[in-house]
């Protein structure tokens, strides 16, 4: 490098004069055909910067890169090299021999440009999918496989955390209690319906129980007299209204059919006809008497069903759900009363204490009744959506 300064140097110091880059340039210009205004548009310069460059007014140029670039754009005109140029103006502006054998060294090849070695990130990265190539050749292989399972799953059972059970809601704890207090009330409205039904099964009257007379045997013939004409139709005639008052009996009163003794001398026997009528008859009459005695049993079940009533400050809430509904409800205090999610046919019922803020997913689904009045929730109904506070 120093060799090449100082030979620059004599040869500078010894061949350039001042008016040898005006020489060189206007020689350039002329060659091309073309003077001060056209080499200006040519080479997208200004006429003042050309002309202080051919009278090498080196104060009137910008810095010596620029001109460097001036000079070459002049050597393109005449298709010449531009290292004598540059050589030129780098001597009469007084540069050092460092600079201008800078500008003359030989360029590096480009074949000789060392690669860029591998970098770190990129050598992991090729480890890591190498190593994930092996374990995966290796997970083809059943005995291992089978190994990584179980091993997999004893960590999973170790390191996975207890099931720690969950308290009960305070809505979960408000519907229990009010189930247990629903079935209190059945079975308290069973066993009233059954008590009274003992108290009117012991009050009810036993069934009439009827007496067949025995039947007379049948009297011998004998001959017919006028005085046992007249004892057969007295006794026809006392049998006939015991046979009225035998087919008109009560339920009340126990139905003995009376029996005429035999008369002798009697050629048609009267009983077995007056004793027929009276067996039947009472059967028939006293199924009514038993069934009308029967009472209702539906008046104390109306009385264990109805609902108490509410303590001052709370609202009734009534949720039917005809599809799949998802539905939230909070207290004023953010606390959460209800939540769930509800499926078609469900109803449900509970009291609160307002302010309540409501959150309901697919509000067509279901339909709310707030003590008892339809609560209309399209006003506050987006999508299917719905959020509203009850106060």
């Amino acid at each position: 490098m120093t060799e090449t300064a100082t030979s620059v140097e004599e040869r500078t110091s010894s061949t350039v004069q001042p008016g040898d880059l005006t020489a060189q340039l206007v020689q350039c210009r002329e060659k091309a055909g073309l003077d001060i205004e056209q080499a200006a548009e040519e080479l997208h310069l200004s006429t003042h910067i050309l002309r202080a460059l051919e009278a090498e007014d080196f104060a009137h140029l910008p810095e010596p890169p620029y001109v460097r670039g001036y000079l070459r754009g002049y050597s393109k005109l005449a298709d010449i090299d531009a290292k004598e140029l540059i050589r030129v103006y780098e001597a009469l502006r007084g540069a050092k021999p460092d600079e201008i054998a800078h500008h003359f060294a030989p360029a590096r090849p480009l074949n000789k440009v060392a690669q860029p070695a591998m970098s770190s990130s990129t050598l992991k990265f090729i480890g890591f999918g190498a190593l994930v190539l092996l374990l995966g050749l290796f997970s083809m292989i059943p005995g291992v496989r089978d190994w990584a399972n179980h091993t997999w799953s004893a960590f999973s059972a170790q390191t996975n955390p207890p099931d720690v059970p969950r308290p009960p809601s305070a809505m979960d704890a408000y519907v229990a209690q009010k189930e247990a207090m629903e079935r209190e009330k059945d079975q308290a409205a069973q066993q009233l319906q059954q008590q009274q039904a003992a108290t009117l099964a012991a009050a009810t009257p036993a069934t009439p129980t009827l007496v067949t007379p025995p039947v007379a045997a049948p009297v011998a013939p004998t001959v017919a007299t006028p005085e046992a004409e007249k004892a057969t139709v007295e006794t026809k005639t006392a049998a006939t209204p015991s046979t009225d008052v035998a087919a008109t009996p009560t339920a009340d009163t126990t139905v003995v059919t009376p029996t005429s003794a035999p008369v002798a001398n009697s050629v048609t026997p009267p009983a077995t006809a007056a004793t027929t009528p009276a067996a039947t008859t009472p059967e028939t009459t006293a199924t009514p008497s038993a069934t009308t005695t029967t009472p209702p049993a539906t008046v104390a079940t109306a009385a264990a069903d109805a609902a108490a009533p509410l303590v001052a400050g709370e609202i009734s809430i009534k949720m039917e759900f005809t599809e799949e509904v998802w539905m939230q409800i909070k207290g004023d205090d953010k606390k959460t009363l209800f939540e769930s999610l509800n499926t078609s046919g469900n109803i449900k019922e509970f009291k609160a204490t307002p302010p309540l803020n409501v959150k309901i997913g697919n509000a067509p689904g279901v339909k709310i009744f707030v003590n008892g009045q339809p609560f209309d929730l399209a006003p506050h109904t987006k999508g299917s959506v719905a959020r509203f506070r009850v106060e």
